[in-house]
């Protein structure tokens, strides 16, 4: 029942138009959802399902496609929107669908900026959490002595640490950190964004008085 709900809730995001499209009950056999749209809202739920076959449907419904699809995978199954007159409007080709190719897991050098939320522990290499600005926190390490450095930033102004990680793409080209070992660092200024324009601004240089500084630059490098 939980399962049947979560399908439910994608074919009513797929559709849109919620107050205008209603459940009507189940069929048997395989499982068959059958749903009534409302005289006047049909038309628009017409277009909204022909925009899906072209991936030109708002982004909630080609996400309610995606979901759908990836349940049916996971079930093993496929599934086909079929209209009034039974003819198919929408495939989801769940369990046929080409399996994606999943890339690394890879070594490479990089950075991240962030807050330090978290050090600590007995290992040789001591687990490190930085909690970056959109809420994301990346759960890093380092040995005895950069952690001996880092620990005065705790919950601190936000730092850049450079470092080695350990990076793969899954199926769904989503890119996931398995492991970043912190090499150095660099506490970051902790301005606003205002604050830094002005900064800027309040630097003398003689890009002021050129009538083309942008041009100017563009020669400077390019000559």
């Amino acid at each position: 029942m939980a399962r049947l709900a979560e399908y439910m809730s994608d074919l009513a995001a797929l559709l849109g138009h919620t107050d205008r499209v209603h459940f009507v009950g189940l069929e048997g056999g395989s499982t068959v959802l059958v749903h009534a749209v409302e005289p006047e809202a049909v038309p628009k739920v017409r277009d909204r399902v022909r925009d899906i076959q072209t991936h030109d449907a708002p982004e909630e419904a080609m996400r309610a496609f995606r979901e759908l699809d990836k349940r049916l995978e996971k079930d093993n199954a496929v599934g086909v929107l079929r209209s009034h007159d039974d003819r198919k409007v929408v495939e989801f080709p769940g369990r046929t669908k080409p399996k994606r190719v999943i890339y690394g897991p890879f070594n490479q050098d990089g950075s991240l900026d962030g807050q330090l939320i978290r050090i600590g522990g007995e290992e040789d290499l001591v687990p490190v959490h930085l909690r970056e600005e959109r809420g994301i926190t990346h759960i890093c390490q380092a040995n005895h002595r950069v952690a001996r450095d880092l620990a005065p930033y705790l919950f601190g102004q936000p730092i850049r640490v450079q470092g080695n990680g350990r990076w793969f793409r899954d199926a769904d080209n989503n890119w996931e950190m398995k492991r970043f070992t912190i090499d150095s660092f660099k506490p970051l200024r902790d301005d606003t964004l205002q604050a830094a324009v002005q900064r800027l601004r309040d630097i003398d240089s003689p890009l002021r008085d050129l009538e083309d500084p942008l041009g100017e630059l563009h020669k400077l490098r390019h000559g």
